[in-house]
C-alpha cells in the first residue's frame, strides 16, 4: 500500500487557527494574571502556571498585553463568535470553558474534566482534532486482507471509532472479523456500547498500553490493524508504550498512529489543565508530551517498527494540528 497517497488532510484549518491562537494568548494573560497568587493543592497545576509563564515570555504579545481583564474577556467573546462560524466553533468552546472556570480549576474546586465533559465538549473536541481523510486506506486495506483484526487504544469517547466503523461497514457489508475497543477507564463502555450497538463483531476491554498487554488479558493476541488517537503521548514512556503496541502488532500489521504536532499552543491551554498532559516529564517531554517526526521514527524504530510509511498533516504548515 502506497500510504502517502491514500492518506490526506480532510479539512483545511488556516481560516481559523490564527483567531484560536489570539484566543488563547489572550486567556493565558488573563490565567497569568489571576492564578499568579493563588495557592494550589494540585502539584500538576504548579506546572501549568509554570508554562504559561514561560510560553508568554517566548512570544511578543505586547499589543494584547496592554489590554485589561475586562478587555480581554470582551475580546475573547468576540473570538469565539467570530470562530463559531468555521469548522474551529468546538475547540474554540473547549479554550472557552477552560478561560471561564480556570481559576476554580487551579484552586480544586472543580475538576478539569467535568467542565470538559459538561454539554459533550471533549468529544466534540476530539472530534474536531481528527481531521484526516483514511477512506482510501481503510478500502485497500480491508480488500487486500479481508476479515481484519482491528485493536483501538485510548478510544475514550468513540470519536475515531465511529469514522472507522463507517469505513469498514459499506452498505450491508462488514469488513473487518473483530474490532476490540479499549481503553484505560471502563467508564466509557457504557456510551460506547449504546452507541455502537447496531455494529456486529465489537468487543470491550480494558488495557493500559503503558503496561504489558499479556498481563491485562491480551496475551498472544495479534491484531491487522492497530489504531491510536492522541493516547500514546499521554504515557510516561514513549519507549514503554510502542514496545507494547509492537507486541500486539500482527508480523503484516499496520498501526495508524494519529498524534499533535501543533505549532500553535492553544492545544496546551485546554489539555494542560489535566493531569495526564504531563506524564511524559521523565520522558523527556516536561513542558508538552507531544514530539515532532523526527523523535517518532526514532522512537518506533527502537520499539522495533520500522520507519513509517508516511507522515500526514492534517492541514498545511502551520496550521496542522
Amino acid at each position: 500500500l502506497d500510504v502517502n497517497t491514500l492518506i490526506k488532510p480532510l479539512i483545511d484549518r488556516s481560516d481559523y487557527t490564527p483567531a484560536l491562537t489570539e484566543l488563547s494568548h489572550l486567556c493565558m494573560i488573563y490565567t497569568q494574571r489571576v492564578i499568579a497568587e493563588l495557592e494550589t493543592p494540585i502539584s500538576h497545576m504548579h506546572k501549568y502556571r509554570s508554562w504559561i509563564d514561560q510560553h508568554l515570555l517566548s512570544v511578543d504579545l505586547r499589543s494584547l498585553q496592554i489590554l485589561d481583564n475586562t478587555a480581554i474577556e470582551q475580546r475573547v467573546k468576540r473570538l469565539v463568535d467570530q470562530v463559531s462560524q468555521t469548522n474551529g466553533a468546538h475547540l474554540a468552546v473547549g479554550i472557552e470553558a477552560i478561560f471561564n472556570n480556570v481559576q476554580r480549576i487551579f484552586i480544586g474546586e472543580v475538576e478539569p474534566l467535568d467542565v470538559l465533559l459538561a454539554d459533550d465538549i471533549l468529544p466534540n473536541v476530539y472530534d474536531a482534532m481528527d481531521q484526516c481523510d483514511v477512506s482510501r486506506f481503510i478500502r485497500r486495506l480491508s480488500h487486500s486482507k479481508p476479515n481484519l483484526r482491528i485493536l483501538e487504544i485510548g478510544a475514550g469517547t468513540g470519536g475515531s471509532t465511529a469514522n472507522l466503523l463507517k469505513l469498514l461497514t459499506p452498505g450491508n457489508r462488514t469488513l473487518y472479523k473483530n474490532y476490540t475497543f479499549t481503553d484505560i477507564s471502563s467508564g466509557f463502555f457504557v456510551a460506547a456500547k449504546d452507541r455502537f450497538a447496531n455494529y456486529s463483531n465489537l468487543e470491550y476491554a480494558t488495557l493500559d498500553i503503558s503496561k504489558d498487554p499479556s498481563d491485562q488479558g491480551f496475551d498472544g493476541r495479534k491484531y491487522d490493524l492497530i489504531l491510536a488517537t492522541n493516547v500514546i503521548h499521554a504515557t510516561a514512556s514513549l519507549n514503554d508504550s510502542l514496545s507494547n503496541v509492537r507486541k500486539l502488532l500482527s508480523p503484516t500489521g499496520w498501526f495508524l498512529l494519529h498524534e499533535l504536532t501543533p505549532t500553535s499552543k492553544w492545544v496546551n491551554y485546554i489539555f494542560g489543565t489535566l493531569a495526564g498532559w504531563w506524564y511524559g516529564d521523565a520522558d523527556g517531554r516536561s513542558d508538552e508530551p507531544y514530539i515532532g517526526l523526527e523523535r517518532w521514527e526514532r522512537e518506533l524504530k527502537t520499539a522495533g517498527f520500522r520507519i513509517p510509511d508516511a507522515a500526514v498533516l492534517d492541514s498545511d504548515h502551520p496550521h496542522q494540528l
